[in-house]
This record gives C-alpha cells, sequence and structure tokens, in this order.
C-alpha cells in the first residue's frame, strides 16, 4: 500500500489473509518481471551470438532480421528509459554489424 494508507486485506484460498496490491502497484510487478524477463532474453541472444564465427551469425541476422528486430528493441527501451536494456541491444546491434559486414566480405570473396 502507499505509504501513509492502511492496506487492504483479502482472504486467499485456505483461509490464508494477505495484503490486496492496488493496479499500480501490481502493474509495477508486472513491469519489473518483463524487464528481467527482456534482460534475460537479450543476455541470452547476446551469449549465443558472441559465441558464432560471423559469417553464420551474419546469415542468421539475415535470415530473421535480427538488425531490424534489434532496432526495434532499443528504439522501445530507449523511450521507455531501460538503460540497461538499451546496453544489451547496442551491443547486440554492433556484433550485427559486424557480421554482416563480414558476410558481405565473404560474398565478394
Amino acid at each position: 500500500a502507499a505509504s501513509g494508507s492502511v492496506p487492504r486485506w483479502s482472504s486467499a484460498q485456505g483461509g490464508a489473509v494477505r495484503p490486496q496490491m492496488s493496479g499500480a502497484e501490481a502493474h509495477g510487478i508486472q513491469d519489473d518481471e518483463i524487464v528481467r524477463a527482456r534482460k534475460n532474453l537479450l543476455r541470452l541472444l547476446l551469449q549465443i551470438c558472441e559465441g558464432l564465427e560471423l559469417p553464420h551469425l551474419g546469415s542468421l541476422c539475415k535470415r530473421y532480421d535480427l538488425a531490424s528486430l534489434l532496432k526495434g528493441v532499443l528504439l522501445e527501451e530507449q523511450r521507455r528509459q531501460r538503460m540497461i536494456l538499451c546496453e544489451f541491444a547496442k551491443q547486440l546491434l554492433e556484433l550485427l554489424r559486424e557480421a554482416l559486414s563480414a558476410d558481405a566480405n565473404a560474398a565478394t570473396v
């Protein structure tokens, strides 16, 4: 509950009583979970991409349009001012740029 206010209580299954969350509190928890999930997914994608050779990563990038998708993620996270997620997205975009450049160079050889 907000500071200075009295929490509302509701009974849960089994007769246990617990504080009832306001919509804003529940929304804040949901936002935290979304940010945590996005951070974990971006970190996982970065680890996967770092483990691939650049030509392979370049072909995956083209096949799934990863650069375009990550640009959208970066814009959304910048709009929401989630700086940690922006940094993960920027690191991924830089890695994808390198991979696309390597893929383009390999294609011209």
